[in-house]
């Protein structure tokens, strides 16, 4: 479906159909980015070293919640709110009464702090494990991962062309030592870029992904 919302994308663009490729890409935003972008927005607004109003801070954590629970959307669970609370350094603070432990039960906590846990060990082990690996191992890695991730709706960091910075992509295909990877060109527009595993090994792919080489699991 991605594949074919990209074609589509890109075919409506250089007929100059703008309306109707802006219509389209906000369609595939929403696939791809608005739960979790949304999510964490919210969690940003519910964490009181950010939000001095409580009463703000309240209904945003309400509304995560919401979209913690909504079956609608499949694509947002407790495994990536952990992910928003690891990359925002907000283990120890995210479950007092004044942030989500106002509206989070304690189940809910409790997986939150069984996930955070689990990536942060297998992180560490797993970066312990790479300092004695050889190259074949490391290409493995990546190819098991490109693997796994082609056709997702699951966001990578690849590095940008030039000194500096990264960029958010899709994985498209993955086929031998050559990944296409799916990339934001502009509000309007996806472009793809295709690297080899020699270039992403490079590229230190893995140092940019921790969280999806410090699992052991895939999600199905």
């Amino acid at each position: 479906m991605i594949k074919d919302l990209i074609f589509v994308l890109n075919e409506l663009a250089e007929r100059g159909l703008t309306k109707e490729n802006d219509y389209l890409y906000d369609t595939f935003k929403k696939l791809a980015y608005e739960s979790t972008a949304r999510a964490e927005q919210l969690l940003n607004l519910a964490n009181p070293a950010k939000n001095s109003s409580e009463n703000e801070r309240q209904v945003a954590a309400l509304r995560l919640s919401e979209i913690l629970n909504d079956v609608d959307r499949p694509e947002f669970g407790y495994k990536e709110l952990a992910s928003l609370i690891i990359d925002q350094n907000l283990h120890d603070k995210f479950s007092s009464e004044d942030f989500l432990g106002s509206v989070l039960t304690p189940m809910e906590i409790n997986i939150l702090n069984q996930l955070i846990e689990g990536r942060n060990r297998h992180t560490d082990r797993y970066e312990e494990e790479q300092m004695n690996t050889d190259d074949e191992e490391l290409k493995q890695n990546i190819k098991t991962a490109l693997e796994q991730l082609q056709g997702r709706l699951q966001k990578v960091k690849i590095k940008r062309s030039g000194p500096r910075g990264f960029s958010e992509a899709f994985v498209l295909a993955f086929g031998g030592n050559m990944a296409t990877f799916i990339v934001p060109v502009t509000e309007d527009k996806l472009g793809y870029k295709v690297l080899s595993i020699d270039m992403l090994i490079e590229d230190d792919f893995i140092a940019l992904n921790p969280d999806i080489f410090g699992r052991r699991s895939w999600r199905a």
